[in-house]
Formats: structure tokens, sequence, C-alpha cells
């Protein structure tokens, strides 16, 4: 994870810190992109939380991808990777930086900090 723009690197901060979540949730494929200011990771630890509610089925989401908006604002979209199968489970919009952390949290049961 090396030339990072410090956008990126605000991005990986705001949610906790890149160490903090690979050890906390065990990252697996972390990623990002400058020009769509993204950052994406899915996760190697079980989400507790299905996201039923919202989505009408059963499946727990291991994957996010997090977008700086124009608006300076956040969406995070939520989905579940299984196999070559990718599906689109839940999608927040217009998050300020100070909820990532505890919208991640409630979206999937998984703590950030101890």
């Amino acid at each position: 994870m090396s030339k990072m723009t410090q956008t990126i690197k605000t991005m990986w901060k705001q949610m906790g810190g890149y160490n903090r979540l690979n050890a906390m949730l065990g990252l697996k494929y972390p990623t990002y992109s400058d020009e769509k200011r993204q950052i994406m990771f899915r996760w190697k630890a079980k989400s507790a939380v299905k996201l039923a509610a919202v989505t009408g089925g059963n499946k727990a989401a291991n994957y996010v991808v997090i977008t700086l908006d124009a608006s300076d604002t956040y969406s995070m979209k939520f989905k579940r990777i299984h196999g070559l199968n990718c599906t689109d489970l839940v999608e927040f919009s217009g998050i300020y930086a100070d909820q990532l952390k505890s919208i991640f949290e409630n979206s999937t049961g998984l703590a950030l900090s101890l």
C-alpha cells in the first residue's frame, strides 16, 4: 500500500487506520483508487449481522467500498462476495467522516476498536 495520496491515507485513518483494521478484521485484498477516491476491502472475520431487513435476503456482508463524494461526504456500499458471485446488499450515502466507523460496525456487527 504505497504511493497513496493524502486523501486515501485520510480515508484509512477515518476508519481507524489501516493497521488497526487489518488487526481487527483480517483484511483481504485491500485496495484503493485515487481517481475514484475510493478504498475497498474484504475481511476474514465473520459478520454477525445479516442485512436481511434491508435486502430481503439472509446475507452477511464481507466486502465494502467507501467513496469520498464531491460534497465531501462518503458513501458506503456493502457487498457479499462468494466465489465468482458479487451481490450488492445495501448502500449508504451522505455519511460524514465521524459516522463511518459506526455505520460499518452497525452494518456488520464487527468492532473496529477494543
